[in-house]
């Protein structure tokens, strides 16, 4: 993109800079820790949605996963709830169940 955009900038004379902030490297998730998760979803009756494209949220969990094998996964709240970071986000409750139980399944297998 940096390439493009200076090739660009050549072209119509124009001056460009860039410059980062918050770097991290993208989080891959591993088909293996993937499978594993599904299958502890399965198991514990954990019902699970996959997204269809990736999310593009700046992580440091890619961080982790250029060391070991790994696998990035949400509990929501559900779509009609607050934004997590924001003053009306409360998590529920129960949630905190759901999330042990799916660690415990991990751990399981």
């Amino acid at each position: 993109m940096e390439n493009l955009a200076q090739a660009e900038a050549e072209k119509y004379g124009l001056k460009i800079r860039f410059e980062y902030q918050d770097e991290f490297p993208e989080t891959a998730n591993q088909e293996e820790s993937s499978d594993k998760i599904r299958q502890a979803c399965a198991e514990k009756n954990i019902p699970m949605l996959e997204l269809k494209e990736a999310f593009r949220a700046s992580e440091d969990f890619g961080h982790y996963t250029k060391l070991t094998k790994g696998s990035y996964y949400y509990i929501g709240n559900g779509e009609d709830y607050p934004n997590i970071h924001t003053f009306e986000y409360d998590i529920k409750d129960d949630l905190i169940v759901t999330g042990v139980e799916l660690f415990k399944g991990l751990a399981e297998l």
